[in-house]
């Protein structure tokens, strides 16, 4: 009897379905993306729905390939049965068939594959350092003077963009360096040519192209030395390689291409009527730009001089002047009142001391009194004399008090009087001091000004109006 040894992680078997979709996914994972494959191409066959189907194969193996319908145009005359193609597709296995193959993306025959394969990797080196970079190309002048020509001497070429030239700008100059365009010899002398148009410096743009023709006819603008010579050149250079499907790396490298030579010529050579026709609507835009500014300053000239009626300069003299008495009026009024309550407070002082020597001298008087009735009793005359020498000299110290505090409190009101006269803005602009007002507010620091802002300076016989142009933090009492 047989026995199975099974895996120790796995507790049951996979169905077909399963083993086949983990196939899959693993050569998914092996072969992510597109890959290239080499074969000899045989059993090519075309289904109903329109999808075709074909083996390729080596000395050892064979692969199924599939081309679906919708790319079947892939499959020309030159590739059949026998052909040695190169292929880029994608793997795919059927789940339910267990049978993969590939997708064809694209096919070509194994020699034209590997022209194909230099241009790409030539193409993703020069993208990579940056030939074609839509930032480093250069703008094609709007109307030159000399147009410099890189092709062949007595190609169609030359003689399409001559013939454009002399329709469109018969006055235009034409720099023509001849080189051969296709050959081995053909890229050396494409370079050269394109070299000695800069040495020469009289081109303002030039045209590098030929007359269309075949994948191979055009091979001679895939090379890698006409690119460096298109990236290297300081004047503007247009491509016309006359090739509409397909773009060659000259193409990608200069700063426009053109599908023609002809197409070239007008894309750089513009008509004397749209020439005409783009003067005429910078003119339109000129003059209705300069109808609008005109419209622009005939309102603000008439905002201004309304503005200029309601503020004439009488008319802000008379306001500060105004303001200026009604301010002298409130000041007047709190000089009276604080006068007026000094007085007060002097005429209490006055009451105080009347009363303090009225007292005194009721005082004095019962004393004399006492005395006087001492005397009466005694009779002492040198005593009563005495006595009465001392009550007089009582009633001078008295007087002359009275009198200082009088005069104290009459300087002290003098003094304040002078002081709330000598604070009057009256005064103090008559001094040559000024005042200075943003925006109607009384300003008392640098720090609430700023650049360009507009003030007024009240001086004591009129104002002035200024914008700041530098403020300056310095401490003038320092």
């Amino acid at each position: 009897m047989s026995s199975f040894n099974f895996e120790k992680n796995q507790e049951k078997p996979y169905s077909v379905s399963e083993l086949n979709q983990i196939i899959k996914d693993k050569f998914q994972q092996i072969f992510p993306s597109l890959i290239l494959v080499k074969g000899e191409i045989t059993d090519i066959s075309k289904s109903s729905t329109g999808h075709v189907y074909f083996t390729i194969t080596d000395k050892k193996s064979q692969l199924n390939c599939i081309i679906w319908r919708h790319k079947s145009y892939l499959l020309n005359e030159k590739i059949k049965d026998g052909k040695e193609v190169l292929i880029k597709g994608k793997f795919n296995l059927y789940v339910k068939g267990g049978n993969y193959s590939l997708i064809v993306e694209d096919i070509e025959l194994y020699g034209e594959g590997e022209k194909y394969l230099k241009k790409a990797k030539l193409k993703k080196e020069l993208k990579l350092k940056g030939y074609f970079d839509k930032s480093r190309k250069k703008e094609m002048p709007f109307l030159p003077k000399t147009i410099g020509i890189v092709t062949a001497k007595n190609g169609a070429a030359v003689k399409d963009i001559l013939k454009v030239l002399k329709r469109r700008n018969k006055n235009a100059n034409v720099i023509l360096t001849p080189s051969s365009v296709q050959g081995e010899k053909a890229p050396s002398e494409i370079a050269n040519a394109i070299n000695l148009q800069n040495e020469y410096k009289k081109a303002d743009v030039i045209i590098v192209g030929r007359g269309g023709g075949s994948s191979e006819d055009l091979s001679a603008f895939d090379e890698r030395i006409v690119a460096e010579a298109i990236y290297k050149s300081q004047i503007p250079i247009i491509t016309a390689v006359g090739h509409e499907v397909d773009y060659t790396i000259a193409d990608y490298t200069a700063d426009m291409r053109a599908e023609t030579p002809s197409s070239a010529a007008e894309l750089i050579m513009r008509r004397k009527e749209e020439i005409s026709k783009r003067i005429g609507n910078n003119l339109e835009k000129i003059e209705s730009n300069l109808r609008r500014n005109i419209d622009q300053y005939r309102d603000s000239l008439l905002n201004n001089k309304k503005s200029l009626k309601k503020n004439t300069p009488l008319q802000i003299f008379n306001e500060l002047k105004i303001q200026i008495e009604d301010n002298f009026a409130v000041l007047h009024k709190s000089i009276d009142r604080k006068i007026f309550n000094k007085w007060q407070i002097v005429e209490r002082y006055r009451k105080d001391v009347n009363s303090i020597s009225l007292r005194m001298f009721n005082i004095q008087k019962k004393q004399v009194d006492d005395l006087k009735n001492k005397v009466y009793f005694l009779n002492p005359l040198e005593k009563i004399n005495g006595l009465y020498e001392s009550l007089n000299n009582i009633k001078v110290n008295m007087a002359s008090k009275i009198r200082y505090k009088i005069e104290r409190l009459q300087k002290r009101w003098q003094i304040n009087s002078i002081r709330l006269d000598d604070n009057s803005p009256i005064k103090i602009l008559k001094k040559g001091y000024s005042i200075t007002r943003k925006n109607e507010q009384v300003t008392k620091s640098i720090k609430s000004l700023n650049r360009k802002d507009l003030i007024e300076t009240i001086l004591q016989d009129g104002k002035l109006l200024s914008k700041i142009v530098e403020i300056k933090e310095d401490d003038i009492f320092s």
